[in-house]
């Protein structure tokens, strides 16, 4: 993709496609309610990794997709190490609440540093 692609990519107006190819830099897929992004999500990181390709792979998702991930685990939640849990869930609230303060879906994703300082600080 060229580079002046990158900016046309999911805006509204423009036809570059939200598909994943070889060449493709990045991929995007949305995986509806069923809460598959995580599982969907170590696969891809995975198959980057086995493939000796760098790089990070992001979930993003709402408090009721974690909820919904959580529910579908093959062990009871009270099992789950709570420090653990309790990180993820201030994690997923952290990245809402940025998110809901700004205008458009993707250009509101706040960076990871900022939700990072925002889960340190909470009370």
């Amino acid at each position: 993709m060229y580079p002046a692609g990158l900016e046309q990519f999911n805006v509204d107006g423009y036809s570059v496609e939200m598909i994943g190819a070889e060449h493709s830099p990045g991929f995007e897929l949305t995986t509806g309610s069923f809460g598959q992004a995580i599982s969907q999500a170590g696969g891809i990181a995975l198959a980057r990794r086995l493939k000796g390709y760098t790089g990070r792979t992001f979930v993003f998702m709402s408090d009721g997709e974690l909820a919904m991930q959580l529910s579908q685990l093959n062990q009871p939640i009270a099992s789950l190490d709570q420090a653990v849990l309790q990180r993820m869930v201030a994690f997923a609230n952290a990245c809402g609440a940025l998110a809901a303060t700004q205008v458009g879906a993707i250009s509101a994703w706040p960076a990871l540093a900022t939700v990072e300082r925002v889960v340190k600080n909470r009370p």
